[in-house]
């Protein structure tokens, strides 16, 4: 595995790999590696000949400066994951990298699916998270990008950016992968205390409870006994809803899409989101 730390390293790597006329899968990360993203890789092998990882906590994806900063960087363990199964390179960027001095953040019409859920609670999130892998995409050049369903937001808005952007890559969306119990993997899921992680577990349970029951009974009302159950401690909702697959619009009466149930809450202090398929 080679590790990848300038612009001009990845340059000749991805240069090489076009070169030999091989196709590359890409698996962008914030590193603090887990399960989920060693599945994501586990794809780009499958799809591509050849793949690559990049570890770049974003800071302009985050609103909340303390979120950012204890945001887990474990760059040895990461490594250290890899091993038994490595990537072809790893891009270990620097700040400069990515952000050259004069880089703007993309101005990019997401036909407001950036202001609802997530970027409603996030403000300025996903200006970030589409300016990041904007700018790596132009970097790297994939014929092939992963992405995790867990955060099925931000898929659906890579995916319209990507279409409208770079429509030579096809956007990857890959199955969530789950913590015995049922709790989503994230790399957020290492600041919770062993009693918290127990009591995230009630997430994917009220979740698949809904989905359950979705044909078979008042479906407001099965949010509204929800919305209840994951705002009482030590859970802080913000907010669980039935959505649109392709507009993210909730489900409020009878006629309504409702494809994807989706959840954001504060466990600890510690904003978890999560969904599924209904």
């Amino acid at each position: 595995m080679k590790v990848l730390r300038s612009r001009e390293e990845l340059k000749a790597f991805v240069d090489s790999v076009k070169t030999s006329s091989h196709s590359l899968g890409f698996v962008p990360t914030m590193g603090a590696l887990h399960a989920g993203h060693l599945s994501l890789l586990a794809q780009s092998k499958i799809h591509a000949d050849k793949s690559l990882m990049s570890i770049f906590v974003n800071p302009t994806q985050f609103n909340d400066p303390e979120d950012f900063a204890k945001y887990p960087r474990t760059l040895e363990r990461d490594l250290a994951a890899l091993q038994s199964n490595p990537p072809d390179a790893l891009f270990v960027p620097e700040y400069k990298d990515i952000y050259p001095e004069g880089t703007q953040l993309l101005d990019f019409d997401l036909n407001g699916l950036d202001m609802v859920w997530e970027g409603a609670f996030r403000p300025g999130h996903f200006k970030g998270v589409i300016t990041v892998v904007h700018n790596l995409l132009q970097l790297v050049q994939p014929d092939f990008l992963f992405l995790g369903e867990k955060d099925f937001q931000q898929l659906l808005i890579l995916r319209k950016m990507a279409h409208a952007l770079h429509p030579q890559i096809q956007v990857v969306g890959c199955p969530t992968l789950r913590e015995t119990g049922g709790l989503a993997m994230s790399s957020r899921n290492e600041r919770l205390s062993p009693q918290g992680r127990v009591h995230a577990r009630q997430i994917f349970a009220t979740l698949s409870s809904i989905k359950e029951r979705w044909n078979s009974q008042p479906k407001s009302k099965l949010l509204q006994d929800a919305r209840e159950i994951l705002n009482q401690a030590p859970f802080c909702l913000e907010y669980i809803e039935a959505l649109d697959a392709d507009t993210l619009q909730a489900y409020k009466s009878d006629g309504d899409k409702a494809e994807v149930l989706a959840v954001a809450l504060k466990i600890e202090g510690i904003r978890l989101i999560d969904n599924i398929a209904l």
